[in-house]
C-alpha cells in the first residue's frame, strides 16, 4: 500500500502527471459546458416550435 501511495505522490509530482489531470479536467469542464449550450439550444428550439405552433 505505501508503495502504491509513494508511486501516486511521484506522478503527482511530476509535471507530465500534473499535466495530463489538468488536460482531463479541462476536457471535463468543456464537455459540461457543451451539454450546457445544447441543451439551452434544445429548449430554445422547442420554445421556437411551440410558438409557431399557437399562429
Amino acid at each position: 500500500c505505501r508503495m502504491h501511495v509513494n508511486g501516486v505522490e511521484e506522478f503527482l509530482d511530476s509535471s507530465d502527471g500534473l499535466f495530463e489531470i489538468h488536460e482531463v479536467l479541462k476536457r471535463q469542464r468543456e464537455d459540461m459546458q457543451l451539454a450546457g449550450l445544447l441543451e439551452e439550444i434544445r429548449s430554445t428550439l422547442a420554445m421556437l416550435g411551440t410558438s409557431r405552433d399557437c399562429r
